[in-house]
């Protein structure tokens, strides 16, 4: 005896596997909808802690550029990709600093930085969050206390394999001097674009 499916059957197994793919389909774009809403939660709450850990006298974190616009100099290249730039103001409205977020790549690509600046070109202190790639025990040691504080102060940045000896200078994790480098890389590129924002807020009005 021969087999074969007749008209009736194969609508009755298409619409059957439309249904289902269908159905299937709606429930990962629901699933997803969650976890992407999420995720930008979680984001948002770990650069609000980070900003207010690099510039803990602002109660008030605006971003700049929002509208895309930004300076022509090459220092502000980066601004609107992979950085962005946030005016850190007082209770009172004053504003006490910025902070910077950036992307560098060290050992492995994708290092996230948020940097404090001070109104005098200083750095007040600056944040890794722990979603990185470097290697655990070496690279990974940029995220600890003891090396992020010795950016603090700073107001350029040169990393060197022995203790640090002059005011500009950082020593690097023993065994991670690349990721090191990434950092002051990161740290000094945010420096750069404060002084330029500070430098253009100095100029005078024409009259």
């Amino acid at each position: 005896m021969k087999d074969k499916f007749n008209l009736k059957e194969i609508i009755t197994l298409s619409v059957t596997l439309f249904l289902i793919c269908s159905l299937a389909a709606v429930v990962l774009g629901f699933a997803n909808s969650i976890t992407e809403t999420k995720i930008d939660e979680n984001n948002k709450a770990a650069l609000e802690k980070s900003l207010k850990v690099t510039m803990p006298e602002a109660s008030d974190f605006q971003k700049m550029f929002e509208d895309g616009v930004v300076p022509d100099a090459e220092v502000f290249s980066d601004v609107g990709k992979n950085t962005d730039v946030y005016e850190a103001k007082d209770g009172d409205g004053n504003v006490v600093g910025w902070c910077v977020t950036t992307v560098v790549n060290g050992y492995k690509p994708g290092i996230s930085l948020v940097i404090g600046i001070n109104k005098d070109l200083t750095v007040s202190a600056i944040d890794i969050p722990p979603s990185h790639s470097e290697t655990p025990g070496l690279g990974g040691n940029i995220t600890t206390d003891w090396f992020k504080a010795r950016f603090a102060g700073k107001s350029s940045v040169v990393i060197v394999k022995r203790p640090a000896s002059a005011d500009n200078e950082v020593q690097a994790i023993t065994g991670a001097t690349m990721s090191s480098r990434a950092v002051a890389e990161g740290v000094n590129k945010s420096l750069e674009i404060v002084k330029a924002i500070s430098e253009e807020g100095d100029e005078p009005e024409n009259e």
